[in-house]
């Protein structure tokens, strides 16, 4: 014999389980989207960062490409700003480093800069200790990356631009400065 009233309240802790699971579901759901958001955050800091840096570089050299700095002579590192920026070249990107920000950033295949990836937000995130305290979660690089991965699942972040492939990320509907 079926004992009904036990199977009814197994059902109702059922039902209830499946309630708060659904709850915590969405409310999981929030969350990530407000880290998400977060990520944005820290994405447009770093992107600011790098345009204007790439800006003062090239103004400062004179180039219009400034993914022509080998081609036009200039030195691999130095220093600007009367000694308050030190840049240092490397391969398809430049470092900039000085007493109020440092930055890493890569022309990607179009020589374009803007472009984002895991690892230079993530060094952007523990080298400028002056960022807002709700971006410092991402010096947990797991965070970062599951994150990152979530952001690029909503399409917010893609692998193109101008239609062309690349090898960085860019915000969805963002311009960016071509160095070249």
């Amino acid at each position: 014999m079926v004992n009904f009233d036990r199977f009814s309240r197994l059902s109702n802790l059922y039902n209830h389980m499946i309630f708060i699971m659904k709850t915590k579901n969405e409310v999981c759901q929030c969350v990530s989207s407000n880290i998400v958001k977060v990520l944005l955050h820290l994405i447009k800091e770093y992107v600011e960062k790098v345009l204007f840096v790439s800006k003062e570089l090239s103004d400062s050299f004179g180039l219009e490409k400034l993914c022509s700095w080998k081609s036009a002579g200039i030195p691999i590192s130095g220093y600007l700003k009367n000694n308050r920026w030190k840049y240092a070249f490397h391969g398809s990107g430049c470092s900039v480093v000085s007493s109020e920000f440092q930055v890493d950033f890569e022309f990607d295949i179009n020589c374009i800069v803007g472009g984002f990836d895991i690892w230079r937000l993530w060094s952007f995130v523990c080298d400028n200790e002056n960022l807002d305290a709700d971006l410092k979660l991402f010096k947990d690089k797991k965070f970062l990356e599951s994150t990152f991965e979530k952001a690029y699942e909503l399409k917010l972040i893609r692998k193109e631009i101008d239609g062309k492939q690349s090898d960085l990320y860019f915000l969805v509907g963002e311009i960016w400065y071509k160095a070249g």
